[in-house]
């Protein structure tokens, strides 16, 4: 049987990419690395999802209450060491936009990329997505987080890793 190792941070469609996958993959174990930042380090076909790091830490800020600047600036700080990370390793990265608009493409591309059996798209039915968020954005969270010091260097990761996405 087959292995998925299944990580992001903070919580970049964790829940619906487990569930979809679990699903889709007949005959592959789903491992969810909930929120951990070293657990999936070394493994073999690792996955993450990535999301624009002000989306990423307001939705985990909105999650957890916590609102003050050190805890963004500590969580913009733990996406950027993650996604460096991850990326030197040699994970399949895959844009959260992506998952949530394309999840059948991004299920093949799994597939393709780990030689694992194609998924039974026989389950399509349990994709419902439209791809927008329920939840609106207060202003003064979504400035904090854009004006954190620590932004700009983990929107550079972000722009470099989608970069590198849309040139293959």
């Amino acid at each position: 049987m087959e292995t998925i190792n299944f990580g992001s941070f903070p919580r970049s469609g964790n829940h619906f990419f487990v569930d979809l996958a679990s699903n889709l993959f007949i005959n592959t174990t789903v491992v969810w690395n909930e929120h951990r930042f070293f657990k999936p380090l070394n493994q073999k076909n690792m996955v993450t999802t990535i999301r624009n790091p002000a989306d990423a830490v307001f939705s985990l800020c909105a999650n957890t209450g916590e609102l003050g600047q050190n805890f963004i600036d500590s969580s913009l700080r733990w996406y950027r060491l993650y996604y460096k990370q991850i990326t030197e390793l040699g994970a399949l990265v895959i844009p959260f936009k992506e998952l949530i608009t394309d999840p059948v493409g991004c299920f093949n591309r799994i597939a393709n990329t780990y030689n694992l059996n194609e998924p039974n798209l026989f389950e399509t039915s349990i994709i419902n997505v439209n791809g927008k968020e329920a939840a609106k954005r207060p202003e003064l969270l979504m400035d904090n987080v854009l004006g954190s010091k620590m932004f700009p260097s983990a929107h550079e990761v972000f722009e470099e890793i989608t970069q590198q996405k849309r040139e293959v």
